[in-house]
């Protein structure tokens, strides 16, 4: 895993998103004022001038080479705005390079107009041709080198065909009618027809750039930067078209007022990108149809025409109007249909939006899990398969929380489920980016690390371990759980099946070493799994074949060994193991559930046996049976009523029966507790067995409806030979004394430690020093016989007797 630094967190990463707009500011600055009070101005002088001519035409020329000044600047600094993509900043300073020439154009052409030869006068100098002829070109040239247009061809080629021949008819009729068709007078006053032929050209040239512009898709440059900048185009065609409209004023210029306007329109456009750059606006997804204008600017513009250029006749003015108004009506129906058709597209989309973002969601939710977020098992396994493929390295681990069925119970699982999501985030913490944290389900979570072998993995791993075991905070309360990990590490040729069955090998054999540890995979594990698998088909097996049978260890009474009752102890005669010991398959009983079973079976047969006995003896003494009860069977709904159904079935008295369960089975357990509560009400006696072994508490003793305890074997063995073990013995006798309760002895095997437990206050025992587990035949003879167990301390006359020999079966 070998984390090198801790990844960054992404605090504050919103406002860091928005940060691009926050200084934007207005969309039109200093720059636009400047530019539209010199157009304004130029425009008021030009009227003026055109109606009364009152003075010099040096003012209107200082007007238009100061407007034009402007836009070189907004264009330049339009390309120097921080963040713009390069595309658009080439764009940007291809336009100051044509302002540029155009300034310089102007300036020669002021000269000319003022200065020259006839002065005032329209006759343009070569050098002025020139400078417009550069100016326009690299104006044409940026505008051609916009990528949008090859986009929109091959999105749509069939539309993008028909607007741009209606684009081009359009712009030539319109630059024919207002320009080429006065070659003439262009002759006369560019002086030449070779720089009238210039004039046309750079028109042509200009055709095409409106052409770019009305029809490019959305691109580096801002959308609506672009439409401001087709304006100045307009304006410019406009200006140039109408230059010879002046043959009779030699002291007035189309310019002096065309320019300026262009200016300002040009002067706009470079701000609002710059405005645009700063407010972090997006360009809108070329894949949205828009809706259209040029059809139908075209269609008006025409009419327009062709209202303006008919004869006087009242027939062709009836025709043209007819003509006007049927192509107007036509054009309205047809903009209310694409309108609707555009609402409709528009509502489709939002629908395809939200079903895509269902699908994403159905995606997420099938894949991870809900809880915690984190990848499911059907995603886990995929990257499982996918890193064995690709990852020279690859180990697994399994992580289970230990006991959080405990949380569960004791804390609600409201808590439960907020120790899970806890867990999750702390292990995402501890592992890598390249790493996969899954949860398989319930308290099981698993980890995917690529490129770390086994060994730095368990290592890294017995860290996270310490990270885990930290407090964590749910629901008010503070819980402190462990986990159990089991690593495997891949095999060329796996499988993620055999890479998941050996992790969970190596967990579960971490869980059954104490809890709270990290364990690799073994091969003997493997073995141990197949044997406990075949020792569960077995036992499955056995319970419908009858292979189980009972023996019954006496308890009895210190000092006279007089006989209290009997423990109920399963054995398993396996046709071709032999007996196969309890501790062997009561474990794999209660992993498999079928521990319900057996237990059931347990039962009845130990109170049928009890009845039988009793129905032998008659009025026997009192004795009890003991029955060990599992934390599972406890648990389970009714198991109270399904005790007391087992008693009225087999007519065993209630005060017979003993049923002892751990401590660990009822430790914050409240509905074990309660089933207890309802036994006791009915007079089955409840005792904790091993006692002081388990979640030992006090507090148990308070809540929990007991009768009886019985004191672990570990604290007998050394009782005569160790202080700690005598202190332990004599604190349980005297707690049991203090609060009522019955307390025996387990695991007796010798006269002297009897004898230590009858003199510190011990009343109760059962151990191999008074008798082994026996078959139901010795109970009926012992019960016909008591003096056939001797006392455990005294003898028949009170005397000392000598240790001697356990009774076999």
């Amino acid at each position: 895993m070998g984390r090198g630094r801790r990844r960054p967190r992404l605090a504050g990463s919103l406002s860091a998103a928005e940060s691009p707009g926050s200084g934007a500011g207005r969309p039109f600055g200093r720059l636009s004022a400047c530019s539209l009070v010199l157009a304004v101005a130029a425009v008021v002088w030009f009227l003026t001038e055109l109606r009364a001519p009152w003075g010099s035409p040096a003012l209107g020329w200082a007007l238009t080479v100061t407007s034009a000044c402007l836009p070189v600047l907004a264009c330049w600094r339009a390309s120097r705005t921080e963040g713009i993509s390069p595309g658009a900043a080439r764009f940007w300073f291809g336009f100051t390079l044509a302002t540029g020439a155009l300034l310089l154009a102007l300036a020669v052409h002021t000269r000319d107009a003022l200065l020259g030869p006839g002065a005032p006068t329209q006759r343009m100098s070569v050098a002025t041709l020139g400078l417009y002829g550069v100016g326009v070109l690299v104006a044409i040239w940026t505008v051609l080198r916009l990528p949008g247009l090859r986009a929109r061809a091959r999105q749509d080629p069939s539309r993008f065909r028909l607007d741009s021949l209606i684009v081009l008819v359009t712009t030539a009729l319109f630059m024919w009618h207002l320009a080429f068709r006065h070659i003439t007078t262009w002759r006369t006053t560019a002086g030449s027809d070779v720089w009238a032929f210039l004039v046309v050209l750079i028109g042509a040239f200009v055709i095409l750039g409106l052409t770019k512009v009305a029809l490019t898709g959305p691109g580096p440059v801002n959308p609506r930067a672009l439409k401001i900048l087709s304006l100045a185009c307009g304006v410019g065609v406009v200006e140039g078209a109408l230059s010879p409209l002046l043959p009779d004023r030699q002291d007035l210029n189309m310019t002096l007022i065309g320019y300026p306007l262009t200016a300002l329109a040009l002067t706009l456009g470079a701000e609002y990108q710059r405005y645009a750059v700063r407010r972090g606006e997006r360009v809108p997804d070329p894949r949205q149809r828009r809706f259209s204008l040029i059809p139908y600017l075209a269609v008006a513009a025409t009419d327009g025409l062709l209202l303006c250029t008919r004869d006087g006749s009242t027939e062709s003015l009836v025709v043209a109007v007819g003509v006007v108004a049927l192509t107007a009506v036509v054009v309205l129906r047809q903009v209310f249909a694409l309108r609707e058709n555009a609402r409709l597209l528009q509502q489709l989309d939002a629908n395809m939006l939200e079903l895509r973002q269902a699908q994403e969601q159905l995606a997420h939710l099938a894949t991870h899990d809900p809880l915690t977020g984190l990848t499911n098992r059907h995603l886990f396994r995929e990257r499982v398969a996918r890193a064995l493929d690709r990852c020279g390295s690859v180990t697994l681990a399994l992580v289970d929380v230990d006991d959080f069925k405990i949380v569960n119970d004791r804390y609600g699982h409201l808590a439960g489920d907020e120790v899970l999501v806890a867990v999750a985030r702390r292990l995402r913490e501890c592992t890598g980016p390249d790493d996969t944290v899954a949860r398989l389900g319930g308290d099981e979570f698993a980890l995917l690390l690529c490129g770390v072998d086994v060994q730095t993995a368990r290592r890294a791993l017995g860290r996270v371990t310490a990270v885990l075991g930290r407090s964590i905070t749910a629901n008010g309360q503070d819980i402190t759980v462990g986990v159990s990990i089991g690593l495997a590490e891949a095999a060329p040729g796996d499988r993620p099946s055999e890479l998941l069955h050996r992790a969970d090998l190596a967990m579960y054999a971490a869980k059954g070493s104490g809890k709270g540890r990290v364990m690799c995979y073994e091969p003997h594990l493997e073995r141990e799994a197949a044997e406990r698998d075949r020792i569960s088909a077995d036992l499955r097996a056995g319970l419908e074949r009858g292979e189980f049978h009972l023996v019954y260890q006496p308890l009895v009474r210190l000092p006279d060994g007089q006989v209290m009752g009997f423990e109920a102890l399963v054995r398993w005669r396996h046709p071709g193991r032999g007996e196969v010991p309890p501790g062997v398959f009561i474990p794999i009983a209660e992993r498999t559930g079928l521990i319900g079973p057996l237990g059931a079976w347990i039962l009845r047969e130990a109170c049928e046996q009890a009845v039988r006995w009793l129905q032998a003896q008659g009025p026997a003494p009192d004795w009890r049976i003991g029955v060990n009860i599992s934390a599972l069977q406890i648990q389970e709904p009714g198991f109270a009523e399904v005790l007391l159904g087992c008693l009225r079935e087999t007519g065993l008295p209630p005060d017979r029966l003993a049923v002892e369960v751990t401590e660990t089975a009822l430790f914050d357990n409240d509905r074990a507790i309660s089933e207890l509560t309802v036994l006791t009400g009915f007079g089955v006696t409840v005792a904790l067995d091993d006692f002081g072994t388990g979640h030992s508490s006090l507090g148990l003793l308070q809540n929990v409806p007991v009768d009886a305890l019985k004191v672990d074997k570990s604290f007998v063995d050394d009782i005569t030979t160790s202080s700690s073990g005598g202190v332990i013995a004599s604190a349980l006798i005297q707690i049991a004394e203090g609060l009522g309760l019955e307390a025996i002895a387990e695991g007796v095997e010798t006269a002297e430690q009897a004898e230590h437990l009858y003199r510190i206050g011990y009343r109760l025992a059962q151990g191999f020093y008074f008798a082994r587990p026996m078959d139901a035949d010795r109970v009926s003879r012992l019960l016909a016989d008591p003096s056939a167990l001797v006392s455990a301390t005294t003898g028949r006359d009170g005397g000392r007797v000598p240790r001697r020999r356990p009774s076999t079966p």
